[in-house]
């Protein structure tokens, strides 16, 4: 006699998305950490999508519906990239497992790089000058050490 799993892929019975998230979690997340963190996305997933949706039916238009919501509820462009990977995760599952027909591309939100920021020649020599005149020397040797190298501040601190 085949298992559940068995006949969803034999067509015997429909999944739906509540079970397609089960079983993913199941599979992929028990053992981890981030199970609890995991839930809550299946959990806001499935109160944006219907839980009951054949997974058959899932079309661009759900996907959308759901990468709207998180645009419109004030997400980070991060936050809503790992929960359309979630959402992604088990979509390819489906599919590879073939339980749906379509392989579909999930949007994502670009992020641009707002972290590296470089100082030029005039910002560096005020800093210097400050440091300088008012007798710092730590802060006259994290500048040079920081400029010269590209290390981070949080680096250069925790030297010794």
């Amino acid at each position: 006699m085949a298992n559940c799993y068995e006949c969803f892929k034999m067509g015997f019975i429909k999944m739906n998305l509540q079970q397609l998230t089960d079983e993913v979690n199941n599979s992929s997340y028990n053992d981890t950490s981030s199970y609890k963190t995991i839930a809550s996305i299946q959990k806001e997933l499935l109160a944006i999508l219907n839980p009951e949706l054949d997974i058959k039916n899932i079309t661009r238009i759900e996907i959308l519906k759901y990468f709207n919501y998180l645009k419109q509820s004030g997400n980070k462009p991060a936050t809503i990239n790992n929960k359309m990977m979630y959402l992604s995760k088990n979509l390819n599952y489906a599919y590879d497992n073939n339980l749906i027909k379509n392989k579909f591309k999930i949007p994502t939100i670009k992020k641009r790089s707002t972290k590296t920021k470089i100082i030029n020649e005039c910002e560096y020599n005020l800093m210097i000058n400050y440091a300088l005149m008012n007798n710092k020397k730590e802060l006259y040797q994290a500048i040079v050490i920081g400029y010269n190298s590209g290390i981070r501040i949080s680096n250069i601190l925790s030297l010794n």
